[in-house]
């Protein structure tokens, strides 16, 4: 509210004195009090294209399109110098008032300034700045491109699949921090040159509320989503731990904290480990934190969305008591109990790469991720006694305090989960001190809530209440890889305003076989 306010009293002077150049000029004052028309004024004092005008109503690229017809406003007045211009467009609450109503700054029509010699260097400069602006439109507003890091999608997608995510489909959403370095996300390493450091590419003191321009559809369940991850406000600055949960490697020192505990009595909760936890993580790492916009980008199958129940049973997905369809190619983990090692070459065959092979864990009997026809088909080879699909039990002792919600109150597993109601925009869910962890993030990180425990009485901005009022839509996402995905079910739920775009088409994919041709232009 005060960037707002603060922004607001320096574009009075400024458009005062826009008035008064615009009168120089023999243009009408009041054109220049009028949203977008007066960007079109300029343009015609100054003789540039008008279709600047729509690249300036763009967040993220509009800042330098503005610079750019405020720069050649002010030649168009005698201000050419580098440093007249310079400190004009910083200082713009000052300098445009003062040259609109100093007599002796005159206004020179586009056909009478002088005209600068366009050198090599000149060329390239404006191709770049086209470029970049170009660039940022078509990333931000329509398609960008996308990298599959992990296998947590196969066999969907693989490791090495290049995508093109649409932001169409869903409506592209504004950037929320808009001041941000070209062809980054978040990190000056996100450019691909050696030596870059690690270091954040943004601003965050200039922000624009989460908006999003209408799609073409609604997300859907199935849909492969590409979106920010929720619990990457929060990054531990080490390249071991970029890409992991904050919050999970919290939990999982503070469950190792609970079982080196030597008191008889230490309670079956890692809560009280929690802070304990935190304080070692901060005390041996730093700490980078990241608005929802530039939090890591994260790819998954979206299962559930708002108003769903989902719910887990011995692997098998069920939304509102319906069997959900398996995705084709869909992997587990199998346990293979054989007589004589598997052939690894018949294995690479079928497509099972190193990384599938998860190791023996106990005399003939290896552990391999797999899907249901690599299965069958491993069934059949000589040697090979039987082949089960592994299911995660629930431990009947105590809770597993790295899945979703992380409470003793719910004793999931990733194969056994739910029954979970996915929270949708303008539904109220009755809250209780049991069931707050699964809304406790909603209600604070991602609404901006605050909210307290007093005994058994729940208080949300300083007001006692038993319910809550979802403001937006969330959404479920597993991997098709389900033993090999941090997905929902480790970190809960995903809000619409971190949805990015919809995986659409493959363009290119290579791997250790090299190139995939069957894969390049792969619709989704």
């Amino acid at each position: 509210m005060t960037f707002i306010l603060v922004t607001i009293l320096l574009l009075i002077p400024f458009h005062v004195g826009l008035w008064k150049l615009f009168e120089k000029a023999g243009r009408k004052g009041w054109e220049s009090i009028i949203p977008i028309y007066d960007l079109y004024i300029i343009q015609k004092i100054t003789g540039k294209p008008a279709y600047w005008v729509i690249a300036a109503l763009f967040p993220g690229i509009n800042l330098i399109v503005l610079y750019a017809m405020v720069m050649n406003l002010y030649n168009s007045f005698g201000k050419r110098s580098l440093q007249d211009r310079t400190l004009g467009v910083l200082a713009f609450f000052y300098f445009t008032p003062k040259w609109g109503f100093d007599k002796s700054v005159t206004f020179t029509s586009p056909e009478h300034l002088p005209v600068r010699k366009k050198s090599q260097l000149r060329d390239w400069a404006e191709a770049a700045v086209f470029a970049i602006v170009a660039a940022t439109i078509i990333k931000t507003y329509t398609f960008e491109a996308y990298k599959i890091p992990t296998s947590s999608m196969e066999e969907s997608l693989l490791v090495g699949d290049f995508l093109f995510v649409s932001k169409l489909n869903y409506g592209p959403r504004l950037p929320m921090n808009p001041l941000t370095v070209p062809f980054t996300h978040n990190k000056f390493s996100d450019i691909p040159i050696p030596g870059l450091p690690s270091k954040k590419s943004y601003l965050d003191w200039l922000t624009i509320p989460y908006t999003r321009i209408p799609g073409w559809q609604k997300i859907k369940n199935d849909d492969i989503v590409v979106f920010n991850f929720p619990e990457g406000d929060t990054v531990i600055v080490d390249p071991r731990l970029e890409s992991m949960s904050y919050y999970n490697e919290a939990r999982g020192r503070a469950e190792r904290l609970r079982q080196n505990d030597p008191n008889p009595n230490k309670p079956s909760s890692i809560d009280p480990y929690l802070p304990e936890a935190y304080a070692s993580i901060k005390k041996q790492f730093d700490l980078r934190f990241h608005p929802p916009d530039k939090r890591e980008n994260y790819i998954k199958r979206c299962v559930a969305i708002g108003g769903d129940i989902l719910e887990i049973k011995d692997s098998q997905v069920f939304i509102n008591g319906v069997p959900q369809k398996n995705i084709e190619k869909m992997q587990h983990m199998y346990l293979v109990e054989a007589s004589v090692d598997p052939n690894n070459k018949k294995l690479r065959e079928m497509g099972v790469t190193r990384e599938d092979m998860q190791g023996e864990i106990a005399h003939g009997i290896k552990l391999i991720v797999l899907n249901q026809q690599q299965a069958d088909e491993i069934a059949k080879m000589p040697g090979i006694i039987r082949v089960t699909k592994y299911i995660h039990q629930i431990d009947s002792t105590r809770y597993n305090p790295v899945i979703f919600p992380h409470s003793e109150n719910y004793n999931w597993s990733l194969d056994n989960y739910g029954p979970l109601e996915i929270p949708k925009k303008g539904a109220t869910v009755a809250l209780t001190v049991e069931n707050l962890p699964i809304y406790k993030r909603v209600i604070t990180t991602y609404e901006g809530h605050m909210l307290e425990v007093k005994g058994n009485k729940i208080f949300i901005d300083g007001t006692e209440t038993g319910s809550y009022t979802f403001s937006q839509n969330y959404y479920f996402m597993m991997g098709d890889n389900r033993h090999m995905s941090l997905d929902s079910r480790y970190w809960g739920f995903v809000p619409e305003d971190h949805v990015v775009g919809k995986a659409s088409m493959i363009w290119m994919s290579s791997g250790e076989e090299g190139v995939r041709w069957k894969r390049i232009f792969k619709l989704i």
